[in-house]
């Protein structure tokens, strides 16, 4: 499951660095989620801002998964 988290991470980065290449031509910065925080919209920070959220998305879906886990470990008991 790991392996299949990081190729996920490398992928959303390689996204991101793709986006970045492209969307650079039209626009400088980028709001992040409608927000007032923007991101310079170059290759490597949007492949960079891409690598962050899907690692974070990431632990946290596999931090709950692993929680539910072991809370029904638990209960078995």
């Amino acid at each position: 499951m790991l392996a299949v988290g990081a190729i996920v991470v490398v992928l959303s980065g390689a996204i991101g660095w793709l986006v970045g290449s492209n969307g650079a031509v039209a626009i400088s910065e980028a709001a992040v989620l409608g927000t007032n925080l923007t991101i310079p919209v170059t290759p490597a920070a949007v492949a960079f801002y891409g690598l962050v959220v899907s690692t974070a998305l990431l632990s946290l879906l596999f931090g709950l998964v692993e929680f539910a886990s072991r809370a029904e470990a638990n209960n078995a008991r």
